[in-house]
Parts: structure tokens; sequence; C-alpha cells
């Protein structure tokens, strides 16, 4: 296991970890976006469904490959925000039942300096690329908590406050 300077902001869909990634980024760190959503955008202008995608059973190990691919890349020593990593499809395969043998192949492969795991906002709102309901939506932010403290992490839980607030809140947990 390669131990990284890495941190990692996981959580639900819509819970702000994007728009808090853009201000993180504002500050100058390094930050990567998360892989799923750039995966569906390609599946998508194919012609294919968003439920065709999602109900693929090797969706989470496409999306555990393409984290892994660009995460090998990264420099380890080096501070960088990801969104999402591979125990988060992990944690979505075991969800929705599909294929795990992929991510859980890749989910060791690197230590992460910090996980943040973001609770829900208050404001939920659905967007094209988010399919579950405002419960699938919390149950996965179990999962997600349970999962992380099974690969041996304690997540901070980061909550629900403004973008502002948030980003005080992280970048005093990283000084």
């Amino acid at each position: 296991m390669l131990e990284t300077n890495w941190i990692i902001f996981t959580g639900p869909s819509r819970c702000g970890k994007t728009t808090l990634l853009s201000e993180i980024a504002k500050k100058g760190f390094e930050i990567h976006s998360e892989s799923a959503r750039s995966l569906i955008q390609n599946e998508i202008s194919q012609g294919k469904t968003l439920n065709e995608i999602i109900t693929n059973p090797d969706f989470e190990s496409s999306i555990a490959k393409k984290m892994f691919e660009i995460t090998s890349k990264l420099n380890p020593d080096k501070t960088v925000f990801l969104d999402r990593s591979v125990l988060d499809t992990v944690t979505y395969a075991r969800y929705c039942k599909h294929n795990q043998e992929i991510p859980l192949s890749l989910a060791s492969k690197f230590k992460f300096k910090k996980v943040f795991l973001f609770e829900l906002l208050p404001d939920f709102i659905k967007d094209d690329f988010t399919w579950e309901s405002e419960q699938e939506l919390k149950d996965t932010f179990l999962l997600l908590k349970k999962t992380y403290l099974e690969f041996g992490y304690t997540p901070i839980t980061v909550p629900a406050f403004s973008v502002e607030e948030r980003l005080a809140f992280v970048l005093s947990k990283i000084a």
C-alpha cells in the first residue's frame, strides 16, 4: 500500500463535494473531479440511457479502473484533493449488488492522508446525474462511513454548513 498525502472528499450525491473542491482549488490546491460523472456523460453521448448505465453490473468496476488510472499518475507526496476514491465504488457496488471484484482489488493500493465525509445538504436538489431518492442518499452516507471504517479510516464528518464554513472547517483539519 502506497502512503499518500491525498485527501478524499466522499459522501452521497449532491452533498456539496464538488462545490467545495472548487473553493479548495481557488486556494491553490490541486483537485481531481469525480470519475463517475465523466463516464456517465461519455456513455450518454454514445446513446445510452442513465438507467442502462447505472444498472450495468460492471459500472462500478469501470469507475474504479478510471480512478486508479488517474491516481496512479499523481505524486503521492503532494497534497491533492480527490472527489471520491475507489472505496466509494466498493460501497456502491455493494449497495447495488454489482460486481465488487475489481473495486475490492484496487481498494488497498493507496493509503489516504484524510477522508472527509460530507453530510447531505438540507436543500437537496436532483440533477440529471442523481438517480437516488433522498432516503437512498441517507443510506449511502451510512454505507460510505461503514466502508471507510472497514478499511481503517476514520472519516471526518463535514456538517451541512455554508460553503464558507465548510471550507474553513476542512482547512482547519488539514493544517
